[in-house]
């Protein structure tokens, strides 16, 4: 698979994880391209299509995420408790057990996920605290200390991770 549709199908399984935790639901459901992503002018525009993957991954109230967590140049999903601040990763987009369980950061934050250093294909994850508008960045997935902590933007914004050049 070519790197760009890779990284544009990362973008889609992110996104579709997403909205999935915003409507409530625990389904995660994960589109190819060209079906879930369409670029028209150099935006991404989430399209309606049939699904690729449909599983059930941790229980319910979970932050899904999506991220490459071994290096191996596939995502594969997680999610986050906010009553724990513990973060529950699967290296596959299919049913099972979490392969690695951590606590990064303080309950109650909003998780987030990618490649902090844009280097190589791991992701890393982090957290953004709403109350200061900071965010706490990981660079690989597992427990430990913030590699970086940056403050960006006023307090009570809703974070988003992503590539931003290059899609």
């Amino acid at each position: 698979m070519p790197e760009d549709r890779a990284r544009k199908e990362g973008l889609a399984s992110r996104l579709a994880a997403m909205l999935s935790a915003r409507r409530g639901l625990r389904r995660i459901t994960v589109s190819s391209l060209p079906a879930a992503l369409a670029i028209g002018g150099g935006v991404p525009i989430l399209c309606y299509g049939p699904a690729d993957f449909k599983f059930t991954f941790g229980p319910p109230h979970m932050i899904p995420l999506a991220g490459d967590w071994n290096g191996d140049g596939r995502d594969g999903v997680g999610y986050y408790n906010p009553q724990t601040g513990i973060f529950n990763l699967r290296n596959t987009l299919r049913h099972g057990p979490p392969a690695i369980s951590f606590r990064f950061g303080r309950p109650h934050m909003i998780p987030v996920a990618g490649n902090w250093r844009g280097l190589g294909r791991h992701d890393g994850v982090g957290f953004y605290n709403p109350w200061s508008g900071t965010f706490h960045l990981r660079n690989q997935a597992s427990k430990g200390s913030a590699n970086a902590i940056v403050r960006f933007g006023p307090p009570h914004m809703i974070p988003l991770a992503g590539v931003w050049f290059g899609v």
